[in-house]
């Protein structure tokens, strides 16, 4: 494929409807196409929720630069505007006057039950724990709107999840054992999760408000701008022409996507549907080409610095921050990616998948034209490291990204009229995300992509809410720690497999705060750093989209190369275990979270981790500089196992392990490489005989 016909690709996939930052498919950006030849009803009620999203996304951005109000009714207004956005689109999207009827009323409750706390605010805090009937019922309300529109976003999962912690509330008395409580009245538990910072309106939802909407918003001005087919072509230019290249872009580009977007589905939509083709022509199996954008996606969860927003809550939790965070996850996400890269490179030798034919751009070509648009993000980075807000950063850094696009309109026009020619200022301006109508449409698109993600951190602030009105968190990290006799190994992989069970289904944010508010408690106790703990369950959370029965990432990964959704989640399994690895070498090495460390702890650590990842992908793809014998697989298995684990001794022992299975490989390649001369010798020479013979 030329590059004029990626780009074509590329461009096509950008003007496709959007995913919401958790990854749940929705119209709620699409560009509507066709919208002449439906109803007048329908283009009216689209008119209408892009006026309420501009309007809802103007006022955050009022919010993020003049500050709140009230934090309930900041949070309340958040909620119920987008509740509203919510249902009006669905609404929409319905083709049934009953049912479309039925999702109008539904938005008027979503916007009614927060409005309703906004308007009485002050009365509700005077009648604290004696709420009157108009509390409980639009208490009531708010519970269950919220439900409702995660089960239609969302599906089951989290629902299921939410609704079992409220069965647990109000029936914890007839739980047996350790997890028992006297159970709450109805009444109780709906004045609590309305009428409290503690429920629907906690910190899950305070962090949607302030910075999750204001980052979301700064993605999708940056993907106006050009930013997203500009690191699609950087990963071309570095990996597209080596071995298995096409693979690698697609680890790369969803490395650099990461950074500004977070979301493994959209990752997989956004590159997946230019780099699947791609890695399927070059010689990939359909099921490795899927598995590998879904494991590279899912490493954009765990990219810096947005981290599928996750990282907001964990600085708000910890009370650290969000640099801090950001700056912690560098080293473990990087050594991610370069595992999931050594088994793609070595994957392709074995199965000798050739270069991608084509021609690609050089990485200072691609610089010297579009290098600028990488500023809002350097803008970004800098602003955080020097200690200035997050939302600060990302306003500043949305004004920076429409500056460069005045400016870069502003250059193109100079440069046409000195060449003689006429140039369509507004059409340069709107293609560079600057325009008026550019503006409008990335603040309508940030707000519906946000509706997902206010949603789910609504419905899981029910669930933080049950948890710390029972303390069953503290409940269940007892009986983690008792169930592994108080040792520190057995409970991280009890940990481990209650993220994946908790994890099941559900989008990042929702995982992460369950299994942060359930499980990392336990390893705390223990001693585990506070930071190490909140990123194992992180980790782990994340990594659940990858497994089955419920691997969303890798199920619609595998939709796109239409192959088998159990291989292609069990093969993106393979390529991300140096993501069930990682975890463990960072809790007890906090050093790679820059935990008490010096330059030289540092880099021992982070040495022998990219040793030891090395040595388990050329153990798991079965190949060093030929395909691996036995005794060499046991070898690079042994090796990444020593080298993993921390302590000076080990180190060394895995460093001989790994050097005698290169070693190894080396002997055997040159030992065939000279039995093939010696065959192609004597070959000739029987060839020449015949010859001579015959003469």
């Amino acid at each position: 494929m030329s590059v004029a016909g990626r780009d074509a690709v590329f461009a096509r996939t950008l003007e496709n409807p959007k995913l919401d930052a958790l990854g749940q498919v929705s119209g709620l950006a699409s560009e509507r196409r066709g919208a002449r030849t439906q109803p007048r009803s329908t283009r009216t009620l689209q008119h209408v929720i892009s006026v309420i999203a501009v309007g809802l996304g103007a006022y955050h951005l009022y919010a993020a630069i003049f500050g709140t109000p009230v934090a309930l009714v900041h949070r309340a207004i958040h909620l119920g505007g987008l509740g509203l956005l919510g249902y009006l689109t669905l609404a929409v999207a319905s083709g049934s006057r009953t049912r479309r009827a039925w999702l109008v009323a539904s938005a008027v409750a979503a916007l009614a039950a927060p409005l309703y706390l906004v308007v009485a605010f002050r009365d509700i805090i005077t009648r604290v724990g004696a709420p009157g009937t108009a509390d409980l019922a639009f208490a009531a309300t708010a519970v269950l709107v919220t439900l409702d529109l995660a089960r239609r976003l969302h599906g089951w999962a989290l629902v299921a999840t939410a609704g079992l912690f409220l069965g647990y509330g109000l029936f914890g008395a007839l739980v047996p054992g350790l997890l028992a409580h006297r159970g709450y009245a109805p009444a109780d538990i709906l004045e609590f999760l309305y009428t409290t910072t503690e429920g629907i309106f906690g910190v899950p939802l305070q962090v949607s408000a302030t910075y999750i909407v204001v980052f979301i918003l700064f993605a999708a001005f940056l993907e106006r701008s050009g930013l997203a087919r500009l690191f699609h072509d950087l990963a071309f230019a570095v990996a597209g022409t080596t071995r298995g290249g096409v693979a690698k872009v697609a680890v790369l580009s969803s490395a650099l996507m990461g950074t500004i977007n977070g979301s493994a589905l959209a990752n997989v939509t956004t590159t997946g549907a230019i780099t699947i083709p791609l890695m399927t022509r070059n010689g990939f199996a359909p099921h490795y080409a899927a598995a590998v954008e879904a494991t590279a996606s899912m490493g954009g969860q765990i990219m810096p610095p947005v981290m599928g927003v996750a990282a907001f809550i964990m600085a708000e939790r910890l009370g650290m921050p969000y640099s801090r965070i950001a700056l912690a996850a560098i080293v473990p996400a990087l050594l991610y990616f370069l595992a999931t890269g050594v088994q793609i490179h070595l994957h392709a030798a074995r199965y000798r998948v050739q270069p991608a034919n084509e021609r690609v751009r050089r990485v200072a070509e691609i610089l010297r034209s579009d290098g600028h648009l990488l500023l809002p993000i350097l803008v970004l980075i800098g602003l955080m490291i020097a200690g200035r807000s997050p939302v600060f950063a990302a306003v500043t850094s949305i004004a920076v990204s429409l500056g460069l696009g005045v400016a870069a309109a502003l250059a193109a026009a100079a440069r046409a009229r000195a060449g003689g020619r006429r140039v369509q200022f507004r059409e340069v301006l709107d293609r560079r995300g600057a325009s008026p109508t550019a503006i409008v449409r990335a603040i309508d698109a940030g707000i519906r992509n946000t509706i997902g993600v206010a949603i789910a951190c609504a419905v899981v602030g029910n669930i933080v809410g049950i948890v710390t009105l029972t303390g069953a968190g503290l409940k269940l990290s007892t009986a983690i720690i008792s169930l592994a006799g108080g040792m520190v190994m057995p409970t991280l992989v009890l940990t481990m497999l209650a993220c994946f069970v908790l994890g099941m289904g559900l989008p990042t944010i929702p995982t992460y705060i369950i299994t942060s508010t359930m499980a990392a408690p336990a390893l705390i106790t223990l001693g585990v750093d506070r930071l190490a703990a909140d990123f194992f369950v992180m980790y782990f959370g994340v990594l659940a989209n990858l497994t089955p029965p419920v691997a969303l990432a890798a199920y619609a990964a595998a939709g796109l190369a239409r192959a088998s959704p159990l291989r292609t989640s069990l093969t993106a399994i393979r390529l991300s275990a140096a993501g069930f690895l990682v975890p463990y070498i960072f809790v007890y090495s906090p050093i790679m979270l820059g935990v008490g460390f010096s330059t030289v702890s540092m880099l021992h650590v982070v040495v022998t981790a990219v040793a030891g990842v090395v040595a388990l992908g050329g153990a798991l793809e079965g190949y060093l500089w030929r395909e691996a014998s036995r005794l060499e697989r046991v070898l690079l298995v042994a090796a990444a196992l020593t080298l993993i684990v921390p302590g000076l001794v080990t180190d060394v022992i895995g460093a001989a392990l790994l050097l005698a299975a290169i070693l190894s490989s080396r002997w055997r390649d040159r030992r065939a490489l000279a039995r093939a001369s010696v065959d192609n010798l004597h070959e000739s020479a029987a060839l020449q005989g015949r010859h001579d013979r015959r003469s």
